[in-house]
């Protein structure tokens, strides 16, 4: 044993001297040797210690991702070896130790480079502003977010890059990473139009952006929807969104929007955050969003990200402008319908931002133009016609330091219409029906939100909300008739009124995340709560009734509102996750839940939100898209009639929420000049609710039965399907866009139509719109819009006729027999809108120079 001790003893000697001699004066890095390997690099670690006996410290968790190596060198140094090693590997680095023990660990080789995307002459954010980033040969896409921040992870080293934004000049930029993260603002400039500027290479579109990658619509900014004809000169971000695929609305630009088959209720219109019931003016002629004040408008057909939820059809998110951070300036507006003033400016030493504006109607020469005319079908306008319109939007933020800022906002706007009219009709041989009108509407909106931005750090960012609306509408019909025979002797007919009432106040208080945590992927979550206070009603007078007159009308309202008077909670939570993947697919996926509670019942709903998309910022892309959504609140209405009323009401244990599943798949190609898409969608509704017709069973009942809105409620099915196309010229002298829909959309309700499907009202088979817009000068634009548009299914009354009540108090009464529901159409019809656009500018000096710019349609 003894031997065998001393013959291991002088064997390991030997074999020491035969390896390479290292001295501790010579590092073993410089020590040079042959080397091949392809391998991966934990294994040429260790067949560089066999040959050298040099010892490595490390995890082979190190190198997981890192690719295979292929090595093949003569009498290079190890620690030129290592050095490949550690190039072709993220986050790894070595040192060498006294004991001649190289050690790897992991470092950081990634930082953040984030912050906001900025206007350069007002320091407005700017909301999905595609930041672009080119580093080690590869080129990066990130967009800002609904307030303007950007957040990417990027390698140590030099970087550099632009921001693409419609209207706006391109802007460069290069940076130098450290071991920190990078936190600052990228300033864009307003392009300038002029025929010999940049206008004519740089990407800008006449109405509208897509980005199918995310889904959504972007609408353009202000100088774009400008350059669009509108009606009687009242530019306006709703009316021009309806030029779009998807989207329709009622007869020639009357009525709400009306998206993919979904009734105007099912649109979620949001103004920074806080949801609008009704966004219309004149019955839809204009928004309540003052062109002006708007900074940024995306709109998602159905398949919008889980964040959202509450509605079956559309998202419409609206941001208004923060104010110019710089300077003061005001601005004035005229068109054939409205007037507006606006200011704004810094605060607080330019720490903070403000801006106001205020808009009143101009009614009164159309309105007596109207009464002059109003011999029109028999019909006479009464001296007390008249209609006014008025909104103001408060704004102001303050920057708390580097990462805090707050908002407070503030809209009111309200419209208010009388409408006395009457109208005769003469029978031969018999007299004549004499019929008058009283209809007075009077409704608004009222929005108070509080706003709390914070970068906790440059992968994570917060919105925090906390909001007042209100909405408050009223309308009241009041019909009285008489019938005066040969002989001039009067006898009264049908005498009553209707009022239809709906007061809505929301408390909300939201917050939401944006989380980075990779390059390739983005978190968002986040978390809210509503409390809703309703107060529906239907008043009911028939005054030939005993015992009925309009002195019981303002009793009966107010204890109606009273007894209808409903509390519900809404709770709601959504997590959602996106990110590139290898061989350019994108995807986002996400979760929406929702708790609605009310009397001590609860609804519950799990609505999954997918989407996959496949392709390139240029060239062909594919994506598809599936979408459960959930509906609480509701619009009711009657299919037959078209009385001017407004009733909302929530999800009870009667009137279940509506559902509803969509399915869309598109394709599409770009490049900086032009872009081309088609999509196919598929939705099928659920609990689709309506009111059946309130007409003869309120006249009848009297006031007795004018509550229980529960009871007139019924739920039906729908379904809507269609093929949308957008193609669009974005660049040069000569833009625009053709936009095509084929849709159909049906329901069907047991106690309507004997149960049959039925066109739904807004069924339009063909939607076609052309719009062009051609740069003449840096001064004058000329563009045209030409729509053309199936006609809109109605319900007519295949006979009428009157009766002699036995009761004496009613007299003659009419009986309408209705056809078919929806079962005609009314013809085919189209549109040609021409619009001239000037601007000019000029100065003048008071005590200093002021600068005045001027544009004309």
């Amino acid at each position: 044993m003894y031997y065998y001790r001393i013959f291991i003893l002088a064997l390991s000697f030997c074999l020491f001297q035969m390896m390479p001699n290292v001295s501790a004066q010579e590092s073993s890095l410089d020590f040079k040797i042959d080397f091949e390997c392809n391998c991966k690099p934990n294994e040429a670690l260790f067949n560089i210690y066999w040959e050298t006996g040099i010892n490595f410290a490390y995890s082979n968790n190190f190198f997981v991702g890192c690719p295979n190596l292929k090595i093949q060198v003569k009498q290079a140094t190890v620690k030129s070896i290592l050095d490949i090693i550690v190039q072709n590997c993220d986050d790894i680095t070595y040192k060498l130790s006294d004991d001649n023990t190289v050690t790897f660990s992991l470092t950081r080789s990634k930082v953040l480079f984030s912050g906001f995307v900025l206007d350069d002459e007002t320091k407005e954010k700017m909301i999905g502003a595609s930041v672009f980033v080119r580093q080690k040969g590869t080129v990066a896409r990130v967009s800002t977010n609904e307030y303007g921040f950007f957040s990417h992870q990027l390698r140590i080293g030099s970087m550099s890059g632009f921001v693409v934004y419609p209207g706006y000049d391109t802007a460069f930029f290069q940076y130098v990473l450290g071991d920190k993260d990078l936190r600052d603002n990228i300033k864009i400039t307003p392009r300038v139009n002029g025929i010999n500027s940049v206008i004519i290479t740089a990407p800008q579109t006449n109405s509208a952006t897509t980005n199918p990658k995310y889904g959504g619509v972007q609408v353009a900014p202000n100088q774009n929807i400008g350059n669009l004809p509108s009606f009687l000169g009242q530019s306006d971000i709703l009316r021009s969104a309806t030029n779009l695929p998807g989207i329709q609305t009622g007869l020639d630009g009357f009525s709400g929007l009306n998206i993919r088959g979904g009734n105007t209720d099912q649109n979620l219109i949001l103004m920074d955050d806080v949801p609008v019931y009704n966004p219309s003016h004149a019955a839809g002629l204009v928004s309540i969003f003052n062109q002006n004040m708007v900074k940024n408008t995306r709109i998602w057909k159905g398949d919008f990200p889980a964040r959202y939820g509450g509605r079956t059809a559309s998202v419409v998110d609206v941001r208004t402008r923060d104010g110019n951070n710089e300077r003061y300036q005001t601005q004035v507006s005229l068109s054939s319908i409205m007037i507006g003033v606006q200011t704004e400016g810094p605060l607080f030493g330019k720490k903070g931002s403000f801006i106001a504006s205020w808009r009143h109607s101009v009614f009164s020469p159309w309105l007596n133009l109207l009464k002059r005319r109003s011999n029109l079908l028999n019909v006479q306008f009464g001296e007390q016609l008249g209609y006014e319109i008025h909104d103001y939007n408060i704004k102001c933020n303050y920057k708390i330091g580097n990462n805090d800022e707050v908002f407070l906002s503030f809209y009111n706007g309200n419209d208010s219409a009388n409408l006395p009219f009457e109208q005769s009709t003469s029978v031969v041989g018999i007299g004549t029906f004499l019929d008058r009108y009283i209809v007075t509407s009077d409704w608004g909106n009222t929005l108070l939100s509080l706003r709390w931005n914070r970068v906790w750090r440059g992968d994570l960012f917060s919105n925090t909300t906390l909001s007042n609306s209100r909405f408050n509408y009223k309308s009241e019909i009041r019909k009285a008739s008489e019938f005066v025979d040969l002989n001039n002797r009067p006898t009264p007919q049908e005498h009553y009124t209707q009022i239809f009432v709906t007061n809505i106040k929301d408390w909300s208080l939201r917050t939401d995340f944006t989380y980075t945590p990779y390059q390739r992927l983005a978190v968002k979550f986040g978390t809210a709560a509503t409390l809703h206070r309703f107060k529906p009603g239907v008043v009911a007078i028939n005054l030939n009734l005993p015992g009925q007159s309009d002195i019981l009308i303002e009793s009966l309202e107010k204890e109606l509102l009273k007894n209808n008077q409903l509390v519900a909670t809404e709770l709601e939570g959504y997590l959602t996750a996106g990110g590139d993947l290898k061989h350019k697919f994108h995807y986002d996926i996400g979760v929406n839940t929702t708790i609605f509670s009310i009397r001590n019942k609860a609804n519950y709903a799990v609505l999954p939100r997918l989407r996959l998309f496949h392709g390139n910022e240029h060239g062909f892309k594919q994506w598809a898209s599936y979408n459960k959504m959930s509906q609480n609140l509701h619009q009711i209405g009657s299919f037959n009639i078209g009385l001017p009323f407004e009733i909302w009401v929530p999800s009870t244990q009667k009137v279940l929420p509506e559902l509803a599943h969509q399915t869309s798949v598109g394709m599409g190609w770009s490049n900086e000049n032009w872009s081309a898409t088609a999509e196919v969608y598929y939705k099928k509704m659920d609990r689709v609710v309506t009111l059946r017709s309130v007409t003869n069973e309120l006249i009848n009942a009297g006031a007795d039965d004018a509550g229980g809105w529960e009871d007139r409620v019924i739920t039906g099915r729908g379904v809507a399907k269609g093929v949308e196309l957008l193609v669009e010229r974005k660049t040069g002298k000569n833009r625009g866009m053709l936009s095509y829909t084929w849709s159909r959309s049906v329901r069907q309700f047991e106690e309507l139509n004997e149960g049959k499907i039925f066109l739904f009202h807004f069924d339009r088979p063909h939607d076609l719109k052309l719009n062009y817009t051609r740069f003449c000068t840096s001064w004058l634009n000329i563009s045209a819009t030409w729509l053309f548009m199936s006609g809109t299914p109605i319900t007519l009354a295949g006979t009428k006729y009157r009766f002699q009540s036995n009761n004496s108090t009613t007299g003659i009464r009419e009986i309408f027999n209705y056809t078919e529901l929806n079962g005609y159409r009314l013809r085919n019809n189209h549109r040609l809108d021409i619009a001239a656009n000037f601007r000019f500018n000029h100065s003048f000096s008071l005590i200093r120079p002021i600068k005045l710019e001027h544009v004309l349609q």
